[in-house]
């Protein structure tokens, strides 16, 4: 039963080039915060960028610990969703994307988000980058698996 490694890294590569909006849930003081975000991954899937203002509650939390997960799923909200649903938590640590690396983020992000050009391009946004330690793959609401993105040889599966 279950799925094999390669049918999960496919899957979990197909939930990040496909799905638009996660939830960054971040924290503060001991107190988990959320909030729904547009989003795009790295070609090699181990960075997840998304953008915010500078003055959020969650560009601030993640001033305070850079530890967060980003959370995806594949419902359409209906009673099907049970038996074909994936959910995808990404667990890593979050900080400002890297000055130099700007403009191509940008690019890439406006690629899936062309609606989002004005915010992005504000004054105030940020653009924050995940850096992917491990993921928890949910399929169907059963089976989870845990994948470790440690070295590019070793991702681990439990």
């Amino acid at each position: 039963k279950g799925m094999k490694k390669d049918k999960i890294q496919r899957e979990i590569k197909h939930i990040l080039q496909s799905q638009l909006y996660g939830v960054l849930a971040t924290s503060y003081d001991n107190q988990p915060y959320t909030s729904l975000l547009a989003f795009v991954a790295s070609h090699d899937i181990n960075t997840i960028y998304v953008a915010t203002g500078r003055s959020t509650h969650k560009f601030q939390n993640v001033d305070k610990n850079e530890k967060v997960a980003f959370f995806i799923d594949t419902r359409s909200n209906n009673n099907f969703d049970v038996g074909s649903a994936y959910a995808l938590t990404v667990f890593g640590r979050a900080k400002a994307a890297n000055r130099n690396e700007i403009t191509q983020i940008k690019k890439l992000y406006l690629r899936r988000h062309p609606q989002l050009d004005s915010f992005i391009h504000s004054k105030n946004v940020e653009i924050l980058q995940i850096n992917i330690s491990s993921f928890s793959f949910v399929e169907r609401f059963k089976n989870v698996y845990l994948l470790k993105m440690n070295e590019e040889e070793n991702n681990t599966i439990t």
